[in-house]
């Protein structure tokens, strides 16, 4: 009779798991990160402020994953990407992955591109922004928003029952008497607890992609910033000749430079290829001096006559 019981709870307990289906499986991709293109996350590309979608977020309460892509312009490479390291830890975050290729000379144009992962505290994503527009020109900004409110809730909803399932089996367990039926319920509860680590893993990936921002920037290094307006045809005839006068003078400046350093070397191979004319000239001077120079060559010339037969 004990033992039918204890069937019969268990086939409660399993009856109870199944009605609360799990959302969240196809949620979870390998290693607890959640799917972008998975149930619960709905991608938002927006153009508004990003005080108005803070304020909107925070009150909603709502649980949101956020990427920003910005696309920067900078006179001063060095210092920008310098500025924008400083600028990440004193906020508190981190760099993620980072390309950065070095300028061969710090103050010559090269027209690098580097290329930033960093992860902000989302309630400093007004500040990095408008700090780091300070630093250098804000081309554009793409932002994408995943609403991970429903899968989140689901998933605590779940680990609740998960653990209300563990506490009856604990209780299941004390009442047990025959082996089958303790090692029935101790598999059961190891299996219980292995899914709600699993499930907790899962809440603090969600809290921690929630907290932290993730910034993609790509910083390029200019010779003069893209125009944020429309201009005049005037304006932009005038932009043109301008920019190509400072390219002909950027070639110009490149080539004087080039000349200048090269020249030395030059010189020297000059000099080298003549210095055995010059030392057969100071030889022939010193002991073949009532010598025309014609006779004496004519001695070391063989010629050849050729043989004409009839």
């Amino acid at each position: 009779m004990k033992f039918r019981k204890i069937i019969l709870a268990l086939s409660l307990i399993f009856l109870f798991s199944a009605c609360s289906s799990p959302k969240e499986e196809n949620l979870i991709n390998d290693g607890g990160s959640v799917s972008e293109g998975s149930e619960g996350m709905i991608p938002s590309y927006t153009n508004e402020e990003p005080n108005q979608i803070n304020k909107d977020s925070i009150s909603s309460n709502e649980k949101l994953i956020q990427t920003i892509g910005l696309e920067l312009e900078t006179k001063e490479y060095s210092k920008t990407i310098k500025e924008i390291e400083s600028l990440v830890k004193s906020l508190g975050g981190y760099i993620q992955s980072s390309y950065i290729p070095r300028p061969k000379k710090e103050n010559e144009y090269s027209n690098l591109e580097a290329n930033l992962s960093v992860m902000i505290p989302t309630i400093y994503i007004d500040d990095f922004i408008l700090k780091t527009g300070k630093t250098s020109n804000i081309v554009s900004e793409q932002r994408e928003v995943y609403n991970v409110t429903d899968s989140y809730r689901d998933t605590e909803t779940r680990i609740n029952t998960l653990k209300a399932k563990e506490l009856r089996l604990l209780d299941l367990l004390k009442e047990s008497g025959t082996l089958a039926d303790l090692l029935m319920i101790e598999n059961e509860l190891s299996n219980t607890r292995y899914e709600i680590e699993r499930l907790e893993s899962t809440i603090l990936d969600y809290d921690k992609r929630i907290q932290y921002t993730q910034f993609n920037l790509i910083i390029r290094e200019v010779y003069e910033f893209s125009p944020t307006e429309k201009t005049s045809l005037w304006e932009r005839i005038v932009d043109g000749f301008t920019n190509n006068a400072q390219s002909f003078l950027r070639s110009l400046e490149s080539s004087f430079v080039f000349i200048l350093t090269t020249l030395p070397f030059i010189l020297i191979q000059v000099i080298l290829w003549c210095l055995p004319i010059i030392l057969f000239i100071i030889l022939y001077r010193r002991f073949f001096r009532n010598r025309p120079l014609f006779s004496f060559l004519k001695k070391f010339v063989k010629k050849d006559k050729p043989n004409h037969k009839e």
